[in-house]
């Protein structure tokens, strides 16, 4: 997802740089309540950030839930002024598509992709239409997975934890998934990917697991 990322910006004309000393956001170990390595965790990515320029991207809806939202919560937050630099990729991307038409050379076999909301994206950062859209500007035809509101049960830390729950919530969703007919799914959240494909490939299920932003960079123009 990130080289999708790379990609699509690139072609929107964008300079995209990767600051080496990159840490992980925190969430996991704030997620197990260890707040204080989470914490420690965010300041370390903040000071891995603070010398870029111009917005910050990331294509994982928890992790820019974390740094943005999550973190103060947690210790000393990052600069107000590094956050206000972060955006979600999914936003980034359609504001990209919306004002490059040409950016994309739309799907022409109109491709039926079933998309999974996760629960981090939906519920805390108010995600819906986007992602759903911004598929539909490279030309795929989005069906909605029922009950959509359902957790795919990775949850971070939680699919470690109650491994057990963890999996049968997966078999409820690839049964949803299931009953749309579609052989492609995807998601703008790294790890809910990670969890379903896991839970397809224990199924011996046929079925393609895809970041949002892979599907959208295989139709750049």
């Amino acid at each position: 997802s990130a080289s999708a990322l790379e990609r699509i910006a690139a072609a929107a004309g964008f300079k995209v740089g990767f600051p080496k000393d990159q840490w992980c956001c925190g969430l996991i170990a704030a997620n197990a309540g260890d707040f204080k390595t989470g914490a420690h965790l965010s300041a370390q990515l903040a000071v891995a950030l603070r010398d870029s320029k111009g917005l910050i991207v990331t294509p994982s809806a928890s992790c820019f839930g974390a740094f943005t939202i999550d973190s103060p919560d947690w210790g000393p937050a990052p600069d107000q002024n590094l956050r206000a630099r972060m955006r979600d990729s999914t936003r980034f991307v359609l504001q990209l598509l919306e004002s490059n038409p040409g950016l994309v050379e739309p799907n022409r076999m109109s491709l039926k992709v079933a998309y999974h909301d996760s629960c981090q994206s939906l519920r805390q950062l108010g995600l819906k239409s986007e992602p759903r859209r911004a598929l539909e500007l490279a030309g795929y035809e989005v069906v909605d997975i029922p009950d959509i509101a359902n957790c795919c049960g990775f949850g971070g830390s939680f699919s470690l934890e109650w491994p057990r729950v963890a999996d049968r919530l997966a078999e409820w969703k690839l049964d949803a998934i299931a009953k749309t007919g579609c052989a492609v799914v995807a998601s703008d959240n790294p790890g809910c990917l990670m969890h379903i494909a896991a839970a397809a490939r224990k199924r011996h299920m046929e079925l393609r697991v895809a970041h949002v932003l892979e599907l959208v960079a295989e139709h750049l123009a």
